[in-house]
């Protein structure tokens, strides 16, 4: 594993791409997953405790996006057990099993796959498919949606909320033999026109629901190579040491000072101003200045305030 995808210069975010080799490394605990936007499982087989299973689907309700791809044989999610199943489980949330569809031309599959609409293959691939809009076969039910389909109309990646998350299945093994070979046939191509098979920006946008470009591994290894990559990774360290805390306080007690000494001048100004003034005036018999004598006194103190 390791950063495929360090900073798309079309995103407004650095997007890390990580391996995870064994389920035990998985987390048992739903903040354990909260570094992570999306969880892509492939050919691993999903053998994970019941405390890892119930942080999955806690991490799925916060936000979390879990994609499954189905593998060409068998049925290692146990799909259809969602009435046998407890809650809290990845099963209780899973549909029916789909049907399945042998010897499907990888050629009408390539349009949800990339952009290029000249490039042709003779290979053929097992689909698993929810729902055959043409045949009228199978539904995708509510809470369900589709997302991909054939040109034929089979449907083969379908989604579902989880609370403020999303469950992704994709009927289409993206790690089989054809779809391998295809993305190491573009890699081995020179100027070839896909930059990868799947092409993220064309098949992953949609189910991650990003909107930016999306280059593959190989095509931001070219680009960092030939410098165009502005910055790999941030790198800046800022040392915070005592000197950011009591800068801090010694503005705050600035500001203390400050603020004790214009209480203390308006404090001032407002027995000299209107009782000693008018005490003075009145043992005088000079009542009538009283308003002047008020103005030079605010004169006064607003100069003593400014200096």
């Amino acid at each position: 594993g390791g950063s495929l995808n360090p900073r798309p210069p079309a995103a407004n975010e650095a997007t890390g791409v990580f391996a995870i080799s064994s389920p035990d490394q998985l987390p048992d605990r739903w903040e354990g997953w909260l570094p992570y936007e999306a969880i892509i499982w492939t050919d691993l087989q999903p053998e994970l405790r019941p405390s890892q299973e119930s942080a999955l689907v806690e991490w799925m309700r916060r936000g979390g996006q879990f994609v499954i791809i189905l593998p060409d044989a068998g049925n290692p999610w146990n799909l259809g057990a969602g009435e046998r199943s407890g809650r809290n489980t990845l099963a209780s949330l899973l549909p029916d099993q789909p049907r399945r569809d042998d010897a499907v031309p990888l050629q009408k599959v390539l349009p949800e796959l990339i952009k290029s609409t000249d490039t042709k293959t003779n290979q053929t691939v097992t689909l698993r498919v929810f729902e055959d809009l043409r045949a009228g076969e199978g539904s995708v039910e509510a809470p369900w949606e589709a997302i991909h389909a054939t040109e034929d109309g089979r449907v083969f990646s379908i989604r579902r909320p989880v609370g403020h998350g999303w469950l992704t299945l994709i009927g289409l093994d993206l790690t089989g033999d054809a779809v391998t070979a295809m993305d190491i046939q573009s890699a081995a191509t020179r100027d070839s026109v896909i930059s990868g098979v799947p092409e993220a920006d064309r098949f992953w946008n949609r189910i991650l629901g990003r909107r930016a470009d999306t280059p593959s591994g190989r095509t931001l290894a070219a680009m960092e190579e030939a410098s165009f990559l502005n910055k790999s990774s941030p790198n800046g360290l800022l040392q915070l040491g005592e000197s950011v805390a009591t800068s801090e306080i010694a503005m705050s007690e600035r500001a203390g000072r400050g603020l004790l000494l214009a209480f203390g001048l308006f404090l001032t100004y407002w027995l000299v101003a209107v009782p000693g003034v008018w005490l003075l005036l009145r043992r005088g018999d000079r009542r009538q200045y009283a308003w002047p004598a008020f103005l030079g006194c605010a004169m006064v103190f607003t100069v003593l305030a400014w200096a």
